[in-house]
């Protein structure tokens, strides 16, 4: 078993949608603040509004999203880490953006996660390379990952 929050130390910039983000509120997450302190932020949204200016490390991104995407995967630093699944990551697979998944399914989340990025299985090829068991897999919603 790996320890989910000791195998994201090697990612240096998380993006998610609206969704995934706001999911963390019930947990503690205050609104504009960084879900993963040691990581910039990029949330995809074009509705998420906060009352007061979010940290340096949280930026909205209303647009161009392909565009911020595709910035990001050629800058120097590590691998991005995608938070969440469903519309987002079937957004960036419909899109070739997805270039390795790395996929947690909790027992709780799995009827309500959603089948975008299954969608887009056959035309990509995707092929399970590994299993991995999660020690914590009751803190955390599910994952997926691009390089």
């Amino acid at each position: 078993m790996i320890d989910y929050l000791e195998s994201l130390k090697g990612y240096d910039t998380v993006v998610m949608g609206r969704a995934t983000y706001e999911f963390g509120y019930q947990f503690g997450l205050q609104p504009g603040q960084p879900a993963y302190p040691h990581m910039k932020h990029y949330i995809f949204s074009k509705t998420l509004k906060f009352d007061t200016p979010p940290s340096p490390q949280v930026e909205v991104v209303d647009k161009d999203e392909l565009e911020v995407i595709r910035c990001l995967k050629e800058e120097d630093g590590t691998d991005i880490y995608l938070c969440g699944g469903g519309a987002f990551a079937g957004f960036l697979a419909e899109h070739d953006q997805i270039d390795e998944l790395r996929i947690k399914l909790m027992p709780y989340h799995f009827r309500s996660w959603h089948s975008a990025v299954w969608k887009e299985r056959a035309r990509h090829g995707f092929i399970l390379h590994r299993l991995q068991g999660l020690s914590d897999w009751r803190d955390v919603d599910s994952i997926s990952g691009i390089s």
